[in-house]
């Protein structure tokens, strides 16, 4: 459930909310909760349990575990669709790549090589090709390579 909060909102008041309306979206018919943290919850008979240790808290851990896993999939789908986006958010992108990269200019052509080969035999090369932080597909390339024998990704390059 994507949610955006207010500054003034609490964790305690976004999870309370999130909580609710994940019950309400799936028609939850639980008598427990299990939350990092006690919340207020206005129905009297869900108990709301804050585990420390045990099953209930490695269930927590992996629910954990799965949103930011979640989240981190949602980042990385977003800069990989950024076809219809803003030029903003295009930009944003890119200097996220400088940043992790530690380039110092923005990088607006990106090519990306890929050595392949058939058991040492038949080595091949692909490149694709990024423009502003978008796909060049008229620029990827395909090579068959001839100049090398066996596995030899550096010599292929």
């Amino acid at each position: 459930v994507p949610l955006e909060t207010k500054l003034e909102e609490t964790e305690e008041e976004v999870l309370s909310f999130a909580v609710n309306r994940i019950r309400n979206d799936f028609n939850s018919m639980a008598t427990e909760i299990i939350v990092p943290f006690e919340i207020d919850y206005p129905d009297t008979q869900i108990t709301v349990t804050v585990p420390k240790a045990g099953d209930k808290k490695k269930l927590l851990d992996l629910a954990l575990k799965n949103v930011n896993y979640f989240k981190e999939e949602l980042r990385r789908k977003k800069i990989l669709h950024l076809e219809g986006s803003s030029d903003i958010e295009k930009k944003k992108v890119l200097y996220e790549l400088q940043s992790y990269l530690h380039l110092q200019e923005v990088p607006v052509h990106i090519e990306c090589f890929d050595n392949s080969n058939f058991q040492g035999a038949y080595p091949v090369s692909a490149m694709v090709c990024f423009r502003d932080g978008l796909p060049s597909k008229k620029d990827y390339r395909h090579y068959n390579v001839k100049t090398v024998q066996g596995i030899n990704d550096f010599a292929t390059m």
